[in-house]
């Protein structure tokens, strides 16, 4: 039986083997089951990001930990429930990504759509909603776990990322980051 993967949208992924042009073994997934594998291969794992682009890529070792990320996930929790982020955790860093449509206003515009009558909700918003990153958490000093904050900045149409804060421990830092989240605010740029 072929390994599958549904991603938040709702569609099924398969893994396929190719080759390089050196010979090497090389990894895709789509939607067809025609000759996929029915193993991921070692050494790799499948993500999924905020925008549900699913990949197969090489496991990275994480510097941030269990409890750190936990304690990232529950200052966040309320947000992350309502869909209005996402966080996303590699080697030393944690990403959050905010929703790039207003999720409240997309369930009072949608809630009596005729789709919604016939599908949940919720899974609509799913299909639809798509996330920006706009704040980063990086493990400055591992030894004494330190972090610094940076956050999206765009001049002239080109994303910046500028360190906004101290290296300071996770949990300063974190109600730092909820002050810094004003999602009315937010979406009066965005309002759409």
């Amino acid at each position: 039986m072929p390994i599958q993967y549904t991603n938040r949208k709702k569609k099924i992924y398969f893994i396929h083997q190719g080759k390089t042009k050196k010979g090497n073994p090389n990894y895709t997934l789509s939607q067809s089951m025609y000759k996929a594998l029915d193993t991921i291969p070692e050494g790799y794992e499948i993500y999924e990001n905020p925008n549900a682009q699913v990949f197969l890529r090489r496991i990275k070792p994480r510097l941030i930990n269990k409890h750190e990320e936990l304690l990232v996930q529950e200052v966040l929790k309320e947000l992350i429930e309502k869909k209005y982020c996402k966080i996303i955790i590699e080697q030393k860093t944690i990403t959050i990504y905010l929703a790039d449509q207003n999720v409240d206003r997309m369930r009072e515009l949608l809630k009596d759509s005729p789709k919604a009558q016939e599908e949940e909700l919720e899974v609509i918003i799913d299909q639809i909603i798509t996330y920006s990153p706009v704040i980063q958490l990086i493990l400055f000093s591992p030894e004494e776990r330190l972090f610094i904050i940076k956050m999206v900045d765009y001049k002239e149409g080109e994303r910046i990322w500028e360190i906004v804060e101290d290296p300071g421990d996770l949990e300063s830092l974190l109600s730092i980051i909820c002050q810094e989240i004003d999602i009315e605010a937010y979406y009066q740029l965005f309002p759409f």
